[in-house]
């Protein structure tokens, strides 16, 4: 678990973060997104010490980073940067092994360890390892410095907007990559991002950082279906069809008030979960009740809130 507290960043002329309190959870892959500049890339880097805090302190399971040898901290921590940063005289497989040298391994395990991972990400070892990073395209370049950061095993993986730089497919590609190994390594992925929908398909949580303040903590969805101000609202408008979730069905006025008679059998839902859930529920019981904030919804309410949306129109 990493927790920031009271973390103030101040420079000559500027305040770079202000007062943030904040708790990623073991194993989340969570995201920190906001506009250029906003201070989230500044609280990423003192995860592992390439900022320290003004005033406030970062914990790394309740110990504080500033108690730990900084060599012996980055050894535990995995970082990933925009366009890669491989070393252009070295290889892949040098490139993708520089933590195992440092920490001793022979270079058998070196390469039984570099080749796994390149298999992981798809690159096949025999093809790629040999290469020198200007033989490799953006994409691939991304992926040997997504190897280089794994290589250790490290318990935390720091990524500062590694696919800004990319094509649309390569992004999309790597996207899909980090998920993967999230959900594989079971490890915890801090993800830095100024874009909204790459954040809202990563994200099992995320902050919402503008002017070095924190706005917003919660899942996409919650952060979707329920902004807490302005900024957070207008941030992330074009990525809002609150539509196709359960909060805009209670906006609608649908379902019933939920009783002991009408709630017995009701299936709990959050307002913050989706139409395709609710669907998904009754495509194996089709006469299901679900229960939603209080209130008891049916099949009928459903047909209702889609028929709505077809026309246009409010349900009544």
């Amino acid at each position: 678990m990493i927790t920031f507290k009271q973390v103030t960043k101040t420079y000559a002329q500027s305040v770079a973060l202000q007062r943030v309190n904040l708790t990623i959870n073991s194993r989340e892959l969570f995201v920190l997104v906001g506009p250029s500049g906003s201070g989230k890339t500044t609280l990423l880097k003192m995860i592992n010490r390439l900022n320290e805090p003004t005033s406030g302190e970062v914990r790394i399971d309740d110990q504080k980073v500033n108690d730990v040898e900084v060599q012996t901290l980055r050894r535990t921590i995995g970082y990933v940067l925009q366009s890669g940063a491989l070393f252009p005289n070295m290889t892949v497989f040098e490139n993708a092994a520089i933590s195992l040298a440092v920490l001793g391994w022979p270079i058998k395990k070196q390469h039984e360890r570099v080749n796994a991972l390149l298999q992981l990400v798809g690159l096949a070892p025999q093809k790629f390892a040999e290469r020198h990073p200007s033989e490799l395209s953006g994409g691939e370049a991304q992926r040997v410095g997504i190897v280089r950061a794994l290589a250790a095993d490290p318990l935390i993986v720091l990524m500062d907007e590694p696919f800004s730089a990319l094509d649309p497919i390569s992004k999309r590609q790597l996207q899909e990559l980090v998920l993967t190994l999230h959900q594989r390594l079971e490890t915890t992925f801090v993800f830095v991002t100024h874009d909204m929908q790459e954040a809202i398909k990563l994200a099992d949580r995320m902050a919402v950082i503008h002017n070095g303040e924190l706005q917003q903590v919660g899942t996409p969805a919650e952060i979707l279906t329920m902004p807490q101000n302005k900024f957070v609202a207008n941030f992330f408008a074009g990525e809002m069809n609150t539509k196709l979730y359960l909060q805009a069905v209670l906006t609608a006025h649908l379902g019933t008030v939920s009783s002991s008679e009408t709630s017995n059998d009701a299936i709990e839902l959050k307002r913050t979960d989706t139409l395709s859930t609710w669907a998904a529920i009754l495509a194996k019981k089709p006469r299901a009740l679900i229960r939603v904030d209080g209130k008891v919804l049916a099949p009928q309410d459903l047909m209702q809130y889609m028929a709505t949306i077809q026309l246009g129109g409010q349900a009544k």
